[in-house]
């Protein structure tokens, strides 16, 4: 992955075959979540469904449990989505480093019925929920739901 300009990445949280998902710096945002569609110049279908990603997410913006964006800009041949950072990582990866107690995995799993129900309030179907699309900060105990990439 070459730089983008204005931001250095800190760590590669996430890479599927379209898109790679980063911890960074900004220099005008501080810290933030990107996620990058992997290929240069990508098709216009690629274009599309990023656009659809980024105009769902941003329509729940006032719900605390879905990942907050902060805009979507191309950075060269490349088009970035700019997401809140909060010190989550995913539910997927603390289940492989952690063991959770039988009151934090009630608490996580509260979060994120009270955030479907809210999703589903606003008229939308997640479609995708799973330990990856879950994520938390395990100081703060904050969680939220990403990836709305094929919500309906």
């Amino acid at each position: 992955m070459q730089a983008l300009t204005g931001y250095k990445l800190l760590s590669q949280l996430y890479e599927s075959n379209r898109s790679m998902v980063f911890r960074a710096n900004g220099q005008e945002t501080g810290a933030v979540i990107l996620k990058v569609l992997k290929h240069e110049n990508p098709a216009k279908e690629e274009i599309e469904r990023f656009h659809y990603e980024y105009n769902l997410t941003h329509f729940l913006n006032s719900l605390t449990g879905v990942i907050n964006t902060q805009g979507l800009e191309w950075n060269g041949k490349r088009l970035v989505m700019q997401m809140e950072e909060f010190g989550a990582t995913s539910l997927d990866k603390l289940l492989n480093q952690n063991r959770f107690s039988l009151e934090q995995v009630l608490e996580i799993g509260i979060a994120v019925i009270k955030t479907l129900d809210e999703i589903h309030c606003a008229a939308l179907v997640h479609k995708n929920i799973n330990p990856a699309n879950i994520v938390m900060n395990p100081d703060t105990g904050r969680v939220k739901l990403i990836d709305f990439g094929i919500a309906a």
